[in-house]
């Protein structure tokens, strides 16, 4: 991969009410998939983005997160993809967000 992580992203925000939906369990389903899926290709540096991680529901946000951690995943990004949150906010749903031994934050690696 040439040195850099392989990266995959998928939305945790709930939809707006004019796209198709996917339960919570295929979200978590679809980024453990796209995770153990770059696993098979030999990645062993996997970046996994929580997309509008700001706007989505904490608690599933920590659902997704420590199921692509189990799955492989090495890197976490939370990203405020649409400017949604003021900075005590932000910093809130990064504290909320632990797996584990781990605290993941805003870019920083999974600690193991």
């Amino acid at each position: 991969m040439g040195g850099y992580p392989a990266r995959t992203t998928d939305g945790t925000a709930p939809p707006p009410p004019t796209c198709p939906t996917h339960t919570l369990s295929q979200v978590i389903e679809r980024a453990v998939d796209a995770v153990c899926y770059l696993r098979s290709l030999g990645c062993e540096d996997i970046e996994f983005t929580a997309e509008d991680a700001s706007r989505s529901d904490p608690d599933f946000v920590c659902e997704v997160v420590s199921q692509v951690i189990k799955a492989g995943a090495t890197t976490i990004m939370i990203p405020d993809t649409v400017g949604w949150q003021l900075s005590p906010e932000y910093s809130k749903l990064i504290s909320h967000i632990k797996v584990g031994e781990a605290c993941v934050c805003a870019g920083f690696r999974v600690l193991r």
